[in-house]
């Protein structure tokens, strides 16, 4: 009998794609814009980069750390999964509102519907922002 091969491919969310420093989180929150639904808050600002970062907040309500980083945990998959049908060029924090009862696939479907909602303010930010520079 041969033996079984085993792959193993490394499908975590790579590190420069998370925000880890609190000062570019604290950005977020400060120049950035948000959408939101009954699950979950985006905020997100312009990184200049080729590629989008994800930071998660969740927050003492959502129940003990178990529970938070199970909440946490299904954000990142849901956001590595569907990588492709995101926003590029940002610095995105999410987070989960509390009081709603929250699973993978609900996160799931309000992070895609979201991100749609994202890049369409994007796109009218950026409009405004044309249109202002018309003016000058």
């Amino acid at each position: 009998m041969r033996p079984v091969e085993v792959f193993s491919v490394d499908q975590r969310l790579p590190k420069q794609e998370r925000l880890a420093l609190q000062r570019d989180i604290d950005r977020v929150f400060r120049e950035g814009w948000s959408v939101s639904d009954p699950f979950l808050v985006i905020r997100a600002v312009e990184n200049g980069l080729p590629f989008s970062r994800l930071g998660v907040m969740v927050g003492r309500k959502h129940g003990k750390a178990v529970r938070r980083n199970r909440i946490k945990r299904w954000v990142r998959e849901a956001y590595r999964r569907n990588k492709a049908e995101l926003p590029v060029g940002l610095d995105i924090v999410v987070v989960p509102r509390a009081g709603v009862e929250l699973d993978y696939h609900t996160v799931e479907r309000s992070l895609r519907q979201l991100a749609q909602d994202l890049e369409r303010k994007r796109r009218s930010r950026r409009g405004r922002a044309d249109r202002g520079s018309r003016r000058s």
